[in-house]
């Protein structure tokens, strides 16, 4: 009877503890910021709050090819990303919107054909004079819009010298 009730507090333990897992760290985007047409704004970052699914809008083919233009955030890119592969904060990668991954691999995100697909990011917003960079796409963001990107700290410090937050109306483009 004794090893029933020490196996039944066991299970206990073990559903509780899994019951409060913390979500993964993600900055949802703020759909209430705006900023002029064309220029890149910095948001201030609010903290790491825990991630909304953004609904999906009616998929586009052009979500997939040419210029987008979206918010750009920051992410800890720490464990297996979408595509498979491990990733730490030293890993320069790019997120892009679980919208895109779910209308062409909704079986399984490692089918994405974008999946390390390269993306360039065209930004000057904080005032520097940084050229394009290209980086891998290696994972998805459930809080990001179709044309939203989220970037682990290698990529936003190779795109940005500012301190990770959000900024507006970025540019990029599949290459």
């Amino acid at each position: 009877m004794a090893g029933k009730f020490v196996t039944l507090v066991s299970f206990l333990f073990v559903a509780t503890a899994a019951a409060m897992t913390v979500p993964e760290k993600r900055q949802d985007p703020d759909p209430d910021q705006g900023s002029g047409p064309g220029m890149p704004t910095a948001v201030q970052a609010t903290g790491v709050t825990p991630t909304a699914v953004t609904s999906c809008p009616e998929f586009q083919e052009s979500f997939l090819s040419g210029s987008q233009v979206g918010q750009m955030t920051y992410f800890d890119a720490t464990g297996t990303g979408a595509c498979g592969f491990s990733q730490t904060e030293q890993t320069p990668l790019v997120a892009v919107s679980h919208c895109l991954f779910d209308a062409v691999a909704p079986g399984h995100p490692n089918n994405a054909p974008f999946c390390n697909k390269l993306i360039t990011i065209n930004f000057n917003g904080d005032g520097s004079s940084m050229t394009p960079v290209t980086i891998p796409v290696m994972d998805l963001c459930r809080g990001c819009g179709p044309s939203d990107i989220d970037l682990s700290l290698a990529a936003w410090n190779s795109v940005t010298s500012v301190a990770p937050s959000r900024f507006l109306n970025v540019t990029w483009e599949w290459a």
